[in-house]
């Protein structure tokens, strides 16, 4: 990767307000015989008007009550990116909009889905100061 990055993503969390519920992980396999994990949350989100609900588990925490955003493929910061800007390599400079509004369905525990919905402002500062924008020079 040419360029340069500012800073590091040291962890992301969402915090949810409600118990999650770790039992229904999306199997990616449906002919392997995968267990569950029971430290991931099948998640679904939604990025602006896109149509198209995407999927991912995330880590929960010891208490039930947040998520750390993570992804099986390489981490923290290439599903934060994937959330921020919708795609899931380093941002670069001067390429592409960011996202403006998210919308995350989360499972609780013994109920429905906890919907969220994060109206995101210019978010240059902060993706710089996380390492999540690769500049020119």
């Amino acid at each position: 990767m040419r360029g340069r990055i500012r800073g590091k993503l040291l962890s992301a969390a969402i915090i949810v307000g409600a118990v999650v519920d770790s039992g229904n992980n999306f199997d990616r396999d449906a002919l392997s015989l995968r267990h569950p994990n029971p430290t991931l949350v099948g998640v679904r989100f939604r990025r602006d008007d896109e149509k198209k609900v995407q999927e991912a588990e995330w880590y929960h925490t010891s208490d039930f009550a947040s998520l750390y955003i993570a992804s099986e493929y390489g981490g923290k910061d290439i599903e934060v990116n994937n959330l921020l800007y919708g795609h899931m390599l380093t941002h670069k400079e001067g390429t592409g909009d960011q996202v403006h509004k998210l919308v995350v369905s989360v499972p609780e525990f013994l109920g429905g889905d906890v919907v969220m919905q994060f109206d995101l402002p210019d978010l240059t500062a902060v993706a710089d100061s996380c390492g999540l924008i690769v500049h020119k020079r």
